[in-house]
């Protein structure tokens, strides 16, 4: 069985003014049922465009799949009646097999790839790809490879969220406030539900400290010296919504480690969390 995660990558998250700033050479999915499938397009020039190519080789959507923090593509099919604006990528890629965290090993020539109002001819078609990760590759799986993968480097936006720990639906939660990335302090419901939707989770089913003896499977070094509390109703999609405050002592035995749901079955263990 292969458990679909619903990802959002790291570096979707709302500047100063609460709109999404795309990096250059980002991937995205989009027309599909699901955040894991649809058709491929990538920000180049601060444009989306649709992948156009006689092809893509298996390693080139693997490597499409991992910057978006999954482990592999499991399909791969040609894409019909889709409009709007094309890249044209190079027939042949650095990765007919082997793949990379991020495309532009793939294709090093990625941003002088031509762009076109249609995709037609000699073969050419739009492609959509069906991202995954199985049980067996969690430990492979990342949300912090997309930050890595801007082909012109970004600093980390105010109030992005990430998860500590190299998983993609649990870890430490770190939170970037006044340009210094913090932990928050031990979270309600409310503010696991609201980290969890902006990190493109349908929810949370968990929520534990660093005292907790449970967590065993995470790297968690470095600790930012900082430490914050945060207040959120629960509705937001976004931490920029809630409100922070400092915690009078800074304890790192009360940071806060959260599970994101990323299937829609939800499967409830008596023991240490998998």
């Amino acid at each position: 069985h292969t458990c679909i995660y619903t990802l959002l990558p790291p570096s979707l998250t709302p500047n100063a003014a609460g709109i999404l700033t795309p990096y250059e050479g980002e991937v995205r999915l989009v027309g599909g049922a699901y955040a894991s499938e649809g058709v491929v397009q990538i920000n180049l020039h601060h444009t989306w465009s649709t992948v156009c190519s006689t092809d893509v080789e298996p390693g080139l959507a693997t490597s499409m799949c991992r910057q978006l923090g999954y482990t592999r593509a499991l399909s791969v099919q040609q894409a019909t009646n889709v409009t709007g604006q094309f890249l044209e990528l190079p027939s042949s890629s650095h990765c007919s097999i082997s793949s990379y965290p991020c495309i532009q090993s793939c294709l090093p020539d990625l941003l002088s790839s031509p762009s076109s109002p249609s995709c037609s001819g000699d073969g050419l078609s739009a492609w959509s790809i069906t991202c995954g990760i199985s049980e067996s590759e969690f430990g492979n799986a990342t949300s912090g490879s997309t930050t890595d993968c801007a082909i012109h480097s970004t600093q980390a936006e105010e109030y992005e969220v990430r998860l500590h720990g190299n998983h993609p639906d649990h870890g430490r939660v770190e939170v970037y406030v006044e340009g210094q990335w913090s932990t928050a302090q031990e979270l309600r419901d409310e503010e696991a539900t609201v980290i969890c939707k902006q990190l493109g989770f349908p929810n949370f089913y968990l929520s534990l400290t660093s005292s907790d003896s449970s967590l065993t499977d995470l790297d968690l070094e470095p600790v930012p010296g900082s430490q914050i509390r945060l207040f959120c109703t629960g509705l937001e999609t976004h931490v920029n919504g809630c409100s922070f405050s400092s915690p009078d002592v800074t304890d790192h035995t009360t940071d806060a480690y959260i599970y994101c749901m990323m299937c829609n079955n939800v499967f409830v263990y008596s023991g240490t969390p998998l």
